[in-house]
């Protein structure tokens, strides 16, 4: 269910109504009806390549001394991925986002340029040009 604009008064209601609740204007054809493009911009491109790489570089280098010192290597295995890992995003670059449904503030990975999975609701956008953008 979505959410459209009356033509009359110009206020939200369901597209499911027969007619609206504020000002009961009749309307059941699609052309009398215009659905409310939900969108949230996204922030500025943030990339810090210099950290990134010290990052990368480090777990690169601790994961072959944690396989040397098995088992108790995997204290060490673990947190070199995550490095190499937040690495790599730190070297692609992040930006802020807002999701369209909750309003809950995020970070979206330039790597995931087309969707994006908000983590409080659970629901899925789209990101077009610098936006995220309701799926319908």
């Amino acid at each position: 269910m979505a959410l459209i604009k009356c033509l009359e008064c110009e206020k939200e209601i369901s597209d499911a109504a027969r007619a609206c609740p504020n000002c009961g204007y009749e309307s059941r054809k699609t052309e009398d009806i215009e659905p409310i493009v939900q969108k949230t911009e996204l922030g500025e491109l943030e990339k810090n390549i210099g950290a990134g790489i010290a990052m990368f570089v480090v777990g690169f280098v601790f994961i072959p001394i944690s396989i040397v010192i098995m088992p108790f290597g995997l204290v060490l295995l673990i947190p070199a991925i995550l490095l190499m890992v937040y690495g790599g995003a730190k070297i692609s670059g992040t930006r802020s986002a807002v999701c369209p449904y909750c309003k809950n503030e995020s970070v979206l990975n330039s790597k995931t340029s087309t969707n994006f999975k908000c983590s409080n609701c659970k629901k899925l956008s789209i990101v077009k040009d610098s936006f995220l953008e309701i799926v319908e």
